[in-house]
């Protein structure tokens, strides 16, 4: 899938799209542009900026170059 960014391949910088589950209704979603950024408390790991926090990029994270690209790929999967 090529609107999938790989997590280890995103630098200090990128501009990416994430898709956020709603925890209060699964069946829905809100797509929210992020930033790669390096972690403050350790240079040597990448982060995404969200939400005005630091999350850990995990191999389990699912990043999109575009919104574009997240909302096709919740489309392909849920409807």
């Amino acid at each position: 899938m090529d609107h999938l960014i790989d997590p280890h391949e995103v630098k200090g910088g990128d501009d990416v799209y994430v898709i956020l589950a709603s925890i209060h209704n699964p069946a829905s979603c809100d797509i929210r542009p992020a930033k790669i950024i390096q972690s403050p408390e350790n240079p040597h790991i990448k982060t995404v900026y969200l939400q005005n926090k630091y999350c850990r990029i995990e191999e389990n994270h699912v990043l999109f170059k575009t919104e574009q690209d997240a909302r096709n790929y919740y489309e392909e999967l849920f409807h």
